[in-house]
């Protein structure tokens, strides 16, 4: 006689996979990791994280340096850690890009 096997429940489909929460944090670099290769790896992320936080940073700023700050501050809380040496530089250069983008006459 077979014996009875418990039966699993079925596997759940979902069309649409959920939305990671590591997107909405600041992408963490490894100690003494290679710039180069942190920035290219992390390069949208860092992107898509400062897209979320810029409107809220760059409120009452007078210089990018004001933003870069406030973003460091959130960067910080989001890795739970001070930042390293290439995450320091992956936020300058964002942030830098962005601001020159938004100050520009074309930007609308």
């Amino acid at each position: 006689m077979a014996r009875a096997r418990p039966r699993r429940a079925p596997v759940p489909f979902h069309a649409v996979p959920p939305v990671a929460a590591a997107e909405a944090r600041f992408p963490a670099a490894v100690a003494g990791e290679q710039y180069e290769r942190y920035a290219k790896s992390v390069w949208a992320q860092a992107n898509r994280w400062l897209t979320i936080h810029w409107a809220r940073a760059s409120e009452h700023a007078t210089t990018a340096l004001d933003v870069r700050q406030r973003l460091r501050a959130v960067a910080a809380v989001d890795i739970n850690r001070h930042l390293y040496p290439q995450e320091e530089q992956l936020l300058s250069e964002i942030v830098h890009a962005s601001w020159a983008a938004s100050s520009s006459p074309d930007a609308s």
